[in-house]
C-alpha cells in the first residue's frame, strides 16, 4: 500500500479490517476506539 500517505488513517484501518473479513460491527468498534484514541492524543492530556 504505497499510497497510504494519501488515505486518512481511519480509512486505512477500515481497509485493513475488511481485508481480514471482520464483521461490520467489529469494524465499527475498532474505528470508534481508534477515533477516541486520536482525540485523546490530540487533546494533549498526556503532556499537561
Amino acid at each position: 500500500m504505497n499510497n497510504s500517505q494519501n488515505i486518512p488513517l481511519l480509512d486505512q484501518v477500515r481497509i485493513a479490517i475488511r481485508l481480514k473479513h471482520y464483521s461490520l460491527r467489529t469494524e465499527d468498534a475498532y474505528t470508534m476506539w481508534d477515533d477516541a484514541s486520536l482525540i485523546f492524543i490530540k487533546s494533549g492530556i498526556l503532556w499537561g
